[in-house]
């Protein structure tokens, strides 16, 4: 028996008495016959895989790349929790964790296109609704500097993604996985 898979956001805010919020509701799929939620802990300053992908089976934290139809990560320290301070990471922009705590660094990484960072704040969450051709990035940046903004660019899966951990304490960031999902039809 299939199920289906509801998403609602809702964002609740008053300013000057009267309600500036919202309330989004999409259904992700009505044919979900597969979940995997796990929560774990990323230490600091080592990278560990959270998730693979491949072209045929849901097995542990390696997912079918095609059947996924969502996919939360959350960063399970809330505001507030923790240590404080301003945190920049290297080679970026950085992220401002001030009163917040530790950071969650994604690392996704798609066949022969290379990498992309992101950063989850505490109390935030990752979302993504397809993985299939959903990763547009250039396999070097030599590459990229010659290529075309829209059609020299490379269009494929996203193979894994990858997790450290950065703050002010270096203490480590605990998380969540939601995947929802179809296993694959085996003949």
């Amino acid at each position: 028996m299939a199920n289906t898979l509801k998403v609602t956001i809702t964002e609740d805010l008053i300013l000057d008495d009267t309600q500036q919020g919202g309330s989004f509701t999409n259904i992700i799929s009505n044919s979900v016959n597969h979940v995997y939620k796990t929560t774990g802990y990323v230490p600091a300053e080592k990278l560990v895989n959270l998730l693979t992908f491949n072209s045929s089976s849901f097995a542990g934290n390696n997912l079918e790349v095609d059947g996924v139809r969502y996919l939360r990560i959350t960063n399970k320290l809330g505001k507030g929790a923790g240590t404080h301070g301003t945190y920049t990471a290297s080679n970026d922009l950085g992220v401002n964790t001030e009163d917040t705590g530790q950071v969650l660094r994604l690392r996704i990484s798609g066949s022969a296109a290379g990498e992309v960072w992101h950063s989850i704040g505490p109390g935030d969450s990752f979302l993504l609704s397809d993985l299939s051709s959903s990763f547009n990035a250039f396999p070097s940046a030599s590459e990229a500097l010659r290529a075309h903004p829209i059609t020299g660019s490379l269009l494929t899966n996203i193979d894994r993604i990858d997790a450290t951990s950065q703050g002010p304490s270096y203490s480590g960031c605990s998380y969540e996985i939601f995947a929802a999902g179809l296993l694959p039809d085996i003949d």
